[in-house]
């Protein structure tokens, strides 16, 4: 265990560093923002390409862990709405934004440097799995928002001319659009497309990209740490019966979910079991909330979740890296 601790203890070190920082108002006024931004549209990025355009194609051909990911994501996804709509009574949009909470780790910010740490051969998994959450998980998740709040929008324009006004139809416009324009968008999914073409057609990378990616990527897992840590510090340490839910979910249930559909996917080897265990028991990210907000959903227990779940992670994380023997 003394092995495990080693190797998780100082990455949550980071997270807390960032926390107490935040705390002690050690940070300016909009300096977690500016951390966030940085790590988001410029260091997680540059990492995200190395991890994948220095990789052969051939490393990818676990194509067995891919489709266990993401029908473990799926299958946690489906109950936890159904769990939400039927026992939570919040609304669909409110079990959509927790179905993704439960089901969306944080493999970008937290994933891939605990990847690295354990192993280079890991990496790769790790990059499916994000990939897998990024356009199953969270496209899911938009879609059904965008159609909940379509519908609603729908009612209101009903209602509107109903009564002799007619607003605009811009409204109306396609989810497919509406999706498509935030994925394109997303530095994360332009970076791993970057990278998985120079993988595909095996591209040298030019020394200058070398350099420059390596020096900006080398920032991504201390600053995503940092900036993890510093985001939840400015929310009240609170826990409601909802939040606390959603915590257990997230790092009891979905890392029982994925173990069990990994273990009986045929074609999952012991490393490819174990880092799946291990990425599902990491904690929520934020895109929940940020999505959730963006949908006007009430995202104060998810943000609650976030900060215990982050905190809690060190030790789930770190049961999960012994129990799986890769430490």
């Amino acid at each position: 265990m003394l092995k495990v601790l080693e190797v998780t203890l100082p990455l949550f070190g980071l997270v807390f560093c960032g926390f107490f920082g935040q705390r002690l108002r050690l940070l300016p006024e909009g300096g977690v923002d500016a951390l966030n931004r940085f790590v988001f549209y410029f260091a997680l990025p540059a990492m995200l390409f190395r991890a994948i355009a220095f990789q052969p194609l051939t490393v990818y051909k676990q194509v067995s862990f891919f489709a266990a990911w993401m029908l473990s994501s799926l299958l946690c996804y489906t109950l936890a709405y159904a769990y939400a709509n039927r026992r939570l009574i919040k609304g669909p949009m409110a079990g959509t934004v927790m179905a993704m909470n439960v089901t969306h780790p944080n493999v970008g910010y937290m994933g891939l440097p605990l990847a690295l740490e354990l192993g280079q051969d890991l990496v790769p998994l790790m990059v499916m799995a994000i990939m897998s959450d990024l356009f199953i998980v969270v496209v899911l998740s938009m879609v059904l928002l965008e159609v909940r709040a379509r519908r609603a929008d729908a009612g209101i324009l009903r209602e509107a001319q109903r009564h002799g006004i007619y607003p605009s139809s811009d409204v109306m416009q396609g989810i497919t659009v509406t999706v498509l324009q935030g994925l394109s968008k997303s530095p994360l999914v332009l970076s791993s497309s970057l990278g998985l073409l120079f993988s595909v057609m095996a591209l040298p990378i030019p020394p200058l990209l070398d350099h420059f990616s390596r020096l900006l990527g080398a920032a991504a897992a201390p600053a995503a740490l940092f900036a993890i840590g510093a985001s939840i510090g400015r929310t009240p340490l609170r826990l409601s019966s909802y939040s606390a839910t959603m915590v257990a979910w997230k790092l009891l249930l979905h890392p029982l979910i994925a173990a069990l559909v990994l273990w009986c996917m045929p074609g999952i080897d012991s490393k490819a079991l174990a880092i799946g265990i291990v990425a599902a028991s990491l904690p929520s990210a934020s895109n929940t909330f940020i999505i959730g907000n963006r949908y006007g959903v009430d995202t104060a227990a998810v943000a609650q979740s976030i900060v215990a779940g982050s905190m809690l992670a060190v030790l789930s994380v770190s049961f999960a890296v012994w129990l799986t023997g890769l430490r």
